[in-house]
């Protein structure tokens, strides 16, 4: 009956969408979907076919994605995504119809699919590079055999080429790739260096092809090459795209390969769940790790040839990476390319977590000094900074590295021991929002040392007590960390010359032992955070400004509780910086003020919005922090205060643990992230959050996360009391959000920025 049914409503949906009565098409379609109808990758066409008829291309967007997710052989899906991408880029668009050709057995639709390929091509002059699959090879034949058949398969349909360089293969191997009549074959003379495996396989190449690299380790999955070959024409900007199975503990994907286990049968299900689409699958890098690697035909003929030794753990140096970069150039790695390992392992990783775990003395790397801060006051600051740099310091030390942690609020350290330490040299002093370089003496002492300046900011670059040191950094060697992809954008903007400047999130403190049971928890909604009434931030304004610029920033904030999703420095900068004046160092001085202000503000009046709403729908709240008596609708009964002030950051992890929901409410990070979400994660409490850009990347609502919209506060109550009362589902996201961030550790954000870092050494 269920089959008929739906029999039935796909050629109803497909006469009316013939007939172009899309809406009527919809309302049949929804219908189907209201009475239990199974969403697939059939029905998923004639919702992309709808979507197109009313013109919603985000509709098209998901309808692809989720007929993909259940089906990634479906060609009719990627001849419409081939027409989604046709008018924003042409040649990601060529790839997706020679990826539905490569799927597609219908002689007929095959027919179709090339005809719609000669007119991108000779009518219109666009294509997209071919490709040359160059794979070291060696060991054994077996291994060499099944690598080289998987790239057989992963080839069929498009203009690939396999070039096959034995280089340490066994003789056995080497007489099998003689056999092979549809590669290239490349048999490494006596006198010929190992590092000269790339440089002899690209020659053997067609002279206009993309290159991936690859070793004869790994197994190419289906969709693997496709979805890099996507996003190395995604942008003319990209250089390299590498595997981001490489980084698998630090992604989203760590959780995935512990949950499938070892073994190839378990990887390869957990690879054909992994390369589809995805709306942001894509991470800057220095410089490429891992067995596989895709270079663009441009990067070759402009930084060259990898010339290092290849392994099976890199292909590319540091170096390199940067010849990539001085030739205009990105190197990206791509999450929804996932690639195998023929040991059984995800690529790269022989035990789950040991790349991130391997100190600087087992990896062969460089022992480095670094010197840490505690700073700020008593009650407040202080602690924060003092928990951040402990974090730091333990992970710099599993690998190897010397620490030492100057306390500048108390001055504990014996000044003899500092100096000790200072006369061994120091490689990099890493601070938290400048309260080591407040002032020119610590310039120069850093600049003497030759010491590598780290800032990471915890708080935006435009906050009072930041801007000097980005007016004037005055330091030789100095990268500057934001938390959020918009503050980047800002200091690049208005501080061009604060020359090194990076997004980086900060991390997480995974919970010793095993979480509490989440049925087992006594608090059931918890927030973690401070309250001051909004006004004593308008107040201020009011006192230290002229009356008509306090009008202006109060007529920009109204705009931002209007807009939720306008960030505090971008509203100011269309107010402010809209004009033709220009942006001079004195006149971007004189916002600071009244932007850190606002920003205050605004994270106030929305921490009482949200609070008063869930208290007047009937939702009770526990929370940590001072200043909640303050709040409107403490006297309800619902607030309950476990703290009368402000507690030490780590002192709010064992609350966090046992807490079934931890309620987030942004800092105004619309591109960032903030610690508090990866700590509650990392305890197995659900984390109900307002979204952002970065959040929506890495966790998707409703399977490890769940987002309520600060213009819809009046729903949520009824969506903290629905995860209430189906705890089971509740639970099921908790535990995925506890996997996933276990990539979001401080051990995994050490190991970034020591790769930010080694830069600039």
């Amino acid at each position: 009956m269920a089959h008929n049914e739906k029999r039935n409503t796909m050629e109803r949906l497909q006469e009316l969408i013939a007939g172009e009565s899309y809406e009527k098409a919809d309302q049949v379609f929804q219908d189907y979907l209201s009475q239990g109808g199974q969403y697939d990758d059939e029905l998923a066409i004639y919702d992309a076919a709808i979507g197109q008829g009313m013109g919603n291309s985000e509709r098209i967007w998901v309808a692809i994605c989720q007929g993909l997710l259940v089906n990634p052989e479906n060609y009719e899906l990627y001849v419409l995504m081939g027409d989604y991408y046709l008018d924003e880029n042409g040649e990601q668009s060529c790839l997706c119809y020679e990826h539905a050709l490569a799927c597609c057995q219908n002689q007929e639709d095959q027919a179709q699919i090339k005809e719609m390929q000669r007119q991108l091509t000779e009518d219109c002059g666009i294509s997209a590079g071919r490709t040359a699959v160059v794979i070291w090879c060696h060991g054994g034949v077996d291994s060499v055999r099944r690598c080289v058949e998987s790239v057989r398969r992963t080839l069929t349909g498009c203009a690939g080429q396999i070039v096959a360089v034995a280089d340490q293969c066994e003789p056995a191997g080497q007489e099998w790739l003689r056999q092979q009549k549809d590669l290239i074959l490349v048999e490494m003379a006596a006198d010929w260096e190992s590092s000269q495996v790339w440089e002899k396989g690209i020659a053997g190449a067609w002279a206009d092809a993309d290159c991936f690299l690859m070793d004869s380790d790994v197994i190419l999955p289906e969709h693997a090459l496709f979805w890099l070959r996507m996003t190395l024409y995604g942008s003319g900007a990209v250089g390299t795209v590498g595997s981001m199975s490489c980084f698998v503990v630090n992604s989203r994907l760590s959780g995935l390969v512990k949950e499938a286990g070892a073994g190839m049968d378990n990887l390869n299900r957990l690879a054909r769940r992994i390369n589809v689409p995805m709306r942001y699958p894509c991470e800057l890098v220095p410089w490429m790790k891992g067995s596989a690697v895709l270079i663009r035909r441009q990067v070759l003929m402009q930084a060259g040839i990898p010339c290092e030794r290849p392994t099976s753990a890199g292909f590319m140096s540091r170096d390199y990476g940067r010849k990539v970069e001085a030739a205009g150039y990105r190197n990206l790695l791509c999450e929804n390319s996932f690639l195998l390992n023929q040991r059984g392992e995800a690529d790269g990783l022989d035990d789950v977590g040991k790349t991130c775990c391997t100190s600087g003395r087992e990896s062969g790397a460089r022992s480095r000094r670094f010197l840490l801060f505690y700073a700020g006051n008593e009650r407040g600051y202080y602690q924060d900074t003092k928990y951040f740099s402990d974090q730091i310091s333990t992970a710099l030390r599993q690998r190897g590295h010397q620490t030492f942690i100057c306390d500048l609020a108390r001055g504990s350290h014996d000044a003899g021991e500092m100096e000790a330490y200072l006369a061994k040299g120091v490689d990099a002093a890493l601070t938290i929002d400048g309260e080591a370089i407040q002032d020119e003496g610590l310039w120069q002492l850093w600049n003497e040392l030759g010491a590598l300046v780290v800032n990471i900011l915890v708080d935006p670059p435009f906050h009072m007590d930041l801007w000097p040191h980005l007016e004037n950094p005055g330091i030789e060697r100095y990268l500057l960390l934001c938390t959020d992809e918009n503050h980047v954008e800002y200091v690049k903007r208005y501080f061009p010359q604060v020359k090194n400047v990076e997004f980086m999130p900060h991390g997480g403190t995974p919970v010793e032992g095993r979480p509490i049971p989440w049925k087992e928890r006594s608090v059931d909604l918890l927030f973690s955070g401070t309250y001051s009434k909004p006004e004593r931030f308008m107040n201020v304004m009011k006192r230290v400004m002229k009356l008509e610029d306090f009008k202006i920033y109060a007529g920009i904030g109204e705009r931002i509780l209007q807009e939720s999703s306008l960030s505090v420095e971008q509203a100011v900068a269309e107010a402010l910086f809209s004009g033709n004046a220009p942006l001079t160092p004195t006149r971007i001085n004189e916002t600071i003020t009244g932007t850190s202000l606002l920003d205050a503000w605004v994270r106030m009046v929305m921490r009482e919005r949200v609070v008063t709403a869930l208290v007047e729908g009937g939702v009770d709240l526990h929370v940590l922090g001072d200043g909640w008596q303050d709040c409107p609708g403490a006297e309800s009964g619902r607030i309950h205060r476990l703290s009368k002030e402000r507690i030490p950051l780590g002192d709010t992890l064992q609350w966090m643990e046992n807490s079934k929901i931890c309620l987030n409410v942004m800092p105004w990070f619309k591109a960032g992230s903030h610690e508090r979400v990866f700590n509650a994660m990392l305890r197995s409490s659900l984390v109900l959050t307002d979204p952002s850009s970065y959040l929506q990347k890495h966790f998707r609502d409703g399977e490890s996360i769940v987002y309520y919209s600060l213009k819809e506060l009046e729903k949520l109550p009824e969506i903290v009391r629905s995860l209430l009362e189906n705890q089971e589902q509740a639970e099921v996201i908790a535990a995925n959000g506890y996997e996933q961030a276990e990539a979001f550790t401080w051990e995994h954000y050490v190991e970034n920025l020591l790769a930010k870092m080694e830069k600039l050494f």
